[in-house]
């Protein structure tokens, strides 16, 4: 929840996919993307949302890159690329 431009805490029906944070991201637009055990999750003032991936919940997105072509990849024990709203797996493991 935003209170007074700052992230004050998140609640939500998802709260339970949500571990320990393993990496954090600020996007270019100012939204929050956190990496956990279980789930990448994008923060805006405006939105909360749980990245799903297909596969197993465990993979632990530990590492996030953007890069110059406006692309986030994200690194657990696989590869995933986002952009444009498209997710998808680039690496398995």
């Amino acid at each position: 929840m935003f209170r007074e431009n700052h992230l004050d805490h998140v609640d939500g029906a998802d709260s339970a996919q949500r571990n320990a944070v393993l990496a954090i991201f600020q996007y270019r637009d100012g939204s929050i993307w956190a990496g956990t055990q279980a789930s990448l999750t994008e923060m805006s003032k405006s939105l909360v949302e749980i990245v799903h991936f297909p596969g197993p919940s465990n993979l632990d997105f530990g590492t996030m890159y953007l890069d110059a072509d406006n692309t986030l990849w994200v690194a657990s024990r696989r590869l995933f690329k986002v952009r444009d709203g498209s997710r998808e797996c680039v690496l398995a493991s």
